[in-house]
């Protein structure tokens, strides 16, 4: 019998990056089974608003103000809005940064600035919210993503909502992005009879000493870690730029490549320089997203790295779903043509056959309205708040959950 517990993790801030991530540095406040009412585990941390609000005590004997205030709380995106009482992929602007619909998501030209949300422009639409009828208030809280409670906020009451959580760079990054395009490379990008060998070079790549081997990504890609996941983005940089050659590439995906390029692409520039260009720009982006400090130049350029990347993914992903809707209409023909052959139909192979044409028509499908809505997720999306986080805690490192995950783990 397994029994879940919810816990808060202390972390003290004023150390330094070393210090604040060693293990025994990270405190664990054991609240809770999981399964519990979130509002009740709050209510049991009523005491620590006289931490925020300032407490006399005694120190080696001697009377002090006592003031130790939360500064940023860290988790994971589905975990912030609950946390701060935002409904959880429910409503039509369920960003906790800005008020965009879901729909707009892949316009990289949305003026995230001008459609910020704000701690005291939240704060009065709960107000007007509370004098709402019931059925008015549902609407509501549907349409600009707020629910009908306030939950960690009652801890912290001074600081600002929408700031004080983070843009949870490492899940968005490593959970989410980095296996999305390593799914697309051994899914969508290359040639079926490569993969043994793809596997073969990753996992005789050089490694940093300090690293784990990656298990095979046939079997264990699901079950990456994080540092599994940050590994590979850096690793395989380098590893395409070496042994990637065009002829390992679906002809039907460097054919999308060139047709979604065709008005941005130089003629030295060819499909295979995009695809590793895009890869060794993921590297980059993890670097400044991770690393411990910035150059002038990294801050300066960092937002425009942003939405470059985000520009490429877009246009990778848009060439994996041309080229997968064009081999759905290659499997179509064959299967009409199947139908109306009587020497086809007769066979007692031909049922087997057309069988494996509906599944693979439907793994088709499938994977098309994927690839199509995957600019829409919020774990892409948020990649335009980073800076945000960045202008308000110096690095995204400062505020990322890696160092909770490695005590919890």
């Amino acid at each position: 019998m397994y029994w879940t517990l919810m816990k808060l993790y202390l972390i003290i801030v004023f150390f330094i990056f070393r210090k604040c991530a060693r293990r025994v540095n990270v405190l664990s406040l054991t609240l809770d089974s999981h399964d519990s009412n979130f509002s009740d585990v709050v209510d049991a941390l009523s005491f620590m608003t006289k931490l925020d609000a300032e407490l006399i005590t005694f120190i080696d004997d001697k009377e002090l103000f006592l003031c130790v205030f939360i500064l940023v709380y860290i988790e994971n995106m589905s975990q912030q809005q609950k946390n701060f009482d935002f409904m959880n992929h429910e409503a039509h602007y369920d960003c906790c940064f800005c008020f965009i619909h879901l729909n707009d998501r892949a316009n990289l030209e949305f003026n995230v600035i001008k459609e910020d949300r704000f701690h005291h422009e939240v704060m009065r639409m709960r107000k007007n919210m509370k004098q709402m009828k019931i059925s008015q208030k549902n609407r509501y809280c549907t349409f600009t993503d707020l629910n009908q409670q306030m939950s960690l906020a009652f801890i912290s009451s001074t600081l600002d909502i929408i700031l004080t959580q983070s843009s949870d760079s490492a899940h968005s990054k490593y959970e989410n992005i980095i296996k999305l395009l390593h799914s697309l490379l051994i899914n969508t990008i290359f040639i079926s009879v490569i993969m043994i060998k793809y596997e073969e070079q990753l996992r005789s790549f050089f490694f940093s000493s300090e690293w784990f081997r990656i298990q095979s990504l046939i079997h264990h890609l699901e079950s990456y870690s994080f540092q599994k996941h940050a590994c590979w983005s850096i690793i395989i940089s380098n590893l395409l730029r070496c042994w990637l050659k065009k002829f390992h590439i679906q002809k039907k995906y460097i054919q999308a490549i060139e047709q979604v390029f065709e008005s941005s692409i130089k003629d030295e520039v060819t499909s295979l320089d995009l695809i590793i260009t895009f890869f060794v720009i993921i590297a980059k982006i993890n670097t400044l997203l991770m690393i411990n400090s910035l150059s002038v130049e990294d801050w300066v350029d960092f937002q425009d790295a942003i939405k470059h990347f985000r520009w490429l993914f877009q246009r990778l992903h848009e060439a994996a779903s041309q080229a997968i809707s064009s081999s759905w209409n290659v499997f179509r023909d064959f299967s009409l043509f199947s139908q109306r052959s009587s020497v086809i139909a007769s066979t007692q192979s031909s049922e087997s056959l057309k069988s494996a044409i509906r599944a693979a028509l439907s793994k088709k499908k499938f994977l098309t309205n994927d690839f199509e809505n995957i600019n829409k997720r919020l774990n892409v999306h948020i990649n335009c708040h980073h800076e945000l986080i960045i202008k308000e805690y110096n690095m995204c490192s400062n505020c990322n959950v890696l160092i909770e995950e490695d005590k919890h783990w």
